[in-house]
């Protein structure tokens, strides 16, 4: 799901890209020449640039292609001056008083704008300083902490779409000592000479615009977190990766969601940060007093390091595109079939990375016949970067078996959409087994190579789960002689941080690749027999032909499974959220006020249902239906088969009802993924609590199958929120507190900590335990996330339809001993008054 939306239309190719950040520094320099420092001031800390002597202010709108930003205590203006050094002199510092956020839409091309322009006026040295909650022992609203580590929560790498551009991303960047141990230990210096107390400790980055859930919070310091915040992490590994030293520091300005029982006001927030921030500016201004500046004169590498590869037409994705069709991919195939096989397809592919396992295999394989992804006119279309990510080579082994090998060029992989293509390539042309072999760092794993038989995904690469496509988890193949074992995936092409490697081992064995595994998902839900192979990086002894041959006969051997697509390759539309769309918003809610209320009465009760639990309003009294794709101002695209229902609830409570009686494998996107836009419409008529009803996969013994459960609070694993884009105050405050988002009912017994991904296939029950979860679901979230901004009263119920021992289980239908456990629940909630929980603006 893709909330991105572009402010600054300046993004047209890397190369492009590049030079608006050598117009824009050549702008600032022509003003106030070259800088030695950059320093981006947190929201509310842009006091700091008080400090500095002989000012030069410069709006932000008035820097040629720089990004505005929109959130309040970010005043927007670059501020250069400087400070005085203890060795003599001064030195010349560059403040950013307002920093760009991803949250508001921007991509991070345009976040790391600002870290990219100060290295290209000379900036050798980055403080980035930030807005914080705290979870540290003795930690008070008003501490500050050195950063150490980041975890990213975001499941994002801010390089990857620049990745073929070494100027900006050098190839094998290391992030283990990117935190300056230099830098740390003088700020501790100097808060030692001015009396403070200074903390360290490890960031945790989430995306935001809410602030994180306490199960998010208690989930993040199981990682090792320390404070949490929705910055930061962009700008300093940009900087980094430019060659620049890299210094984090956190203003506490309360502590993690969850820590204490009270809610924090905004008020709060400003009265800390006016309270702290003379003693934090000092902090800052103290320790560049004592740099030793002779020791810092390596300057950025920004306008000196080569390209790697020509970006002269590489476009970076301002938006991702929605996914091929049979339209697309069909013209593809043929041009596939006709290169390479004109008597017939190999029914196995396999997908490797370019490097001496790839190598070795192309040299075993005989009469073979080559072609590049620039070949393929649609998938160029399709993705902007494709002609350059790999080839397509095809061959016989010694044993006479036919093979398709497909070559991918870049370490981190394909993105979800290009698999998609590529996968229907495959499916239109014959394939029916896929094995990735990913290049990996093995951990505590006793071998060169291993069969995956779980993959933990911390990326975005997850995919969209499908209506009426198969609900399975990836389960490799068990071949007694091989090993196997479990892969944690991050997002490449950085390697995770120490402190993210520390989840790998506690879940995964030490074992992590950062290639997506986005060509295996898509095969999966394709109906292809999939598998994969981690590798030690780049060993040119290692033979893997008798592994493939033993996994090519187990896929033989077990049934066949022919692609589900029957020749059609359905196309994907993506889900894009906006928050400037309040003019639909606006027109739906009064077409539905005729049509579907009129004179009928009114309320305030709305209950949004999971397609699977649609028997579950079987027996409600209506007074009207109204097919979603009927009312004018509905996206079109993301109406199918929902309908809004007014009617009477068992007990005479009169209820909006928004449910799908039936899925559509044409329609492939999750049902209540698609239901955001319909929260702030039933806002507009006048709904204040909403009860959603949905289903989920349990990774806890305490949760079996048919369990009826009450949502208690959730973790966001999906890296996106519904509220990115410029906040609409008209329903909720920018920073909505999600601390207490959930309703209560009763004694309820089951209570769930729900995972939040928008596909279960690389879901795992390590990582959901180990991290306080009890069940996993692919929907409810963002609706919930909308509904609580809105300051609508929330109840979520859930299902356990199935848990990750049976998670191929499917069940034709619902046992009516849940529906009707399920209604007793509703009329209990019915029959309380409604909770008075509102959305909290706290911290930026």
């Amino acid at each position: 799901i893709i909330f991105h939306i572009s402010r600054v239309t300046m993004l047209t190719s890397l190369e492009q890209y590049y030079q608006n950040v050598e117009v824009a520094a050549d702008f600032v320099k022509a003003e106030i020449g070259l800088a030695s420092i950059a320093i981006v001031l947190g929201s509310g800390l842009s006091g700091f640039t008080n400090q500095l002597q002989k000012r030069v202010v410069m709006p932000y709108k008035d820097i040629p292609n720089m990004p505005t930003t929109s959130v309040p205590g970010n005043p927007g203006e670059l501020v250069s001056g400087e400070l005085p050094l203890k060795c003599e002199g001064a030195v010349k510092v560059m403040c950013f008083a307002g920093r760009i956020h991803h949250y508001e839409g921007y991509t991070f091309e345009q976040v790391n704008f600002q870290v990219r322009l100060a290295a290209a006026c000379g900036c050798s040295i980055l403080i980035a300083t930030n807005n914080a909650g705290g979870a540290i022992d003795g930690l008070v609203p008003g501490s500050a902490v050195v950063i150490r580590d980041h975890i990213r929560m975001t499941h994002v790498d801010p390089l990857r779409s620049v990745a073929l551009d070494s100027r900006l991303c050098p190839p094998k960047l290391n992030l283990d000592n990117m935190y300056s141990e230099r830098l740390a230990k003088l700020a501790m210096e100097s808060a030692d000479r001015l009396g403070q107390k200074l903390f360290e400790g490890t960031y945790c980055w989430t995306l935001g615009p809410t602030y994180e859930t306490p199960a998010e919070a208690r989930a993040g310091i199981q990682m090792g977190g320390s404070v949490f915040g929705m910055s930061t992490v962009p700008e300093v590994i940009a900087g980094y990766a430019l060659g620049m030293t890299v210094f984090g520091i956190s203003l506490c300005t309360c502590l993690a969601s969850g820590i204490l029982a009270e809610k924090l006001f905004h008020s709060d927030v400003i009265h800390v940060a006016e309270e702290s921030g003379p003693k934090f500016e000092a902090l800052i201004v103290d320790m560049i007093y004592h740099l030793d500046m002779e020791s810092f004169t390596k300057a950025a590498q920004f306008l000196h390091t080569p390209m790697g590869h020509d970006v002269s037409t590489v476009e970076i994705m301002q938006r991702y595109p929605d996914w091929s069709g049979s339209e697309q991919v069909n013209p593809d195939a043929e041009t596939l079939q006709r290169a390479l096989f004109g008597d017939g397809c190999p029914e196995l592919a396999i997908f490797a990375n370019t490097g001496p396992v790839l190598q070795k295999l192309i040299v075993r394989m005989e009469t073979m016949k080559s072609f590049s992804f620039s070949d393929l006119e649609q998938l160029c279309n399709l993705s902007p970067m494709a002609a350059d990510k790999g080839n397509i080579f095809t061959g016989t082994f010694s044993d006479g078996f036919r093979v398709l090998v497909v070559e991918q060029t870049f370490k981190e992989g394909l993105f979800d959409f290009e698999s998609h293509h590529i996968v229907g390539i495959l499916c239109k042309i014959g394939v029916l087994s896929v094995i990735q072999i990913v290049e990996s760092h093995i951990g505590r794993m006793e071998t060169d190579a291993f069969i995956v038989d779980e993959i933990i995904d911390v990326t975005r690469d997850k995919l969209y789960p499908g209506s009426g496509f198969p609900r399975v988890n990836f389960k490799g193949s068990h071949i007694d002689e091989y090993c196997h074992g479990p892969l944690c995936v991050f997002p490449g092409p950085l390697m995770p941080s120490a402190s993210e490697r520390n989840l790998v081992e506690a879940v995964a064995a030490g074992a992590y690749t950062c290639t997506s595994l986005s060509t295996t998902y898509c095969a999966i839900q394709s109906g292809l027999k999939c598998d994969v192979i981690a590798v030690t990086k780049n060993d040119p002894n290692l033979e893997l032909l008798p592994l493939i041959n033993a996994i090519r006969a187990f896929h033989e051997q077990s049934s066949k499974r022919n692609s589900i697509w029957e020749g059609q390759v359905p196309a994907v539309k993506r889900y894009i959220f906006q928050q400037e769309n309040l003019a639909d918003v606006n027109f739906a809610a009064s077409e539905l006020k005729g049509a579907l209320i009129s004179d009928r009465g009114s309320t305030t009760i709305a209950l949004v249902v999971d397609s699977a639990l649609a028997d579950t309003v079987a027996d409600v009294k209506w007074f009207a239906n109204v097919p979603v794709e009927a009312v004018q101002g509905w996206s079109q695209e993301f109406a199918q088969n929902w309908q809004l229902g007014f009617g009477e609830w068992a007990n005479h409570k009169r209820v909006i009802f928004l449910y799908s009686s039936r899925r559509s494998p044409q329609n492939y996107a999750a049902p209540l993924s698609n239901a955001t836009f319909a929260i702030r419409v039933l806002k507009k008529l006048g709904i204040e609590q909403v009860i959603f009803l949905g289903q989920a996969r349990s990774c806890s013994d305490e949760l079996p199958v048919d369990t009826i459960a009450i949502v208690a609070d959730h973790v966001n694993f999906s890296g996106e929120n519904p509220l990115c884009g410029t906040n609409v105050d008209e329903f909720g405050v920018q920073f909505p507190d999600l601390s207490d988002a959930y309703r209560k009912v009763g004694n309820h017994p089951c209570r769930a900590i729900v995972a939040y991904t928008p596909n279960l296939i690389a879901t795992s029950a390590k990582l959901g335990e180990s991290l306080g979860c009890s069940a996993f679901c692919e929907t409810l979230i963002p609706e919930i996330i909308a509904a609580r901004h809105a300051s609508m009263a929330v109840t979520a119920i859930i299902w356990i339809s199935s848990t990750f021992s049976d998670s191929n289980r499917e069940q034709e239908s619902v046992p009516h001993s849940v529906c009707q456990g399920i209604k007793t629940l509703i009329d209990e909630i019915l029959a309380e008054d409604i909770g008075s929980n509102q959305p909290i603006d706290t911290r930026d």
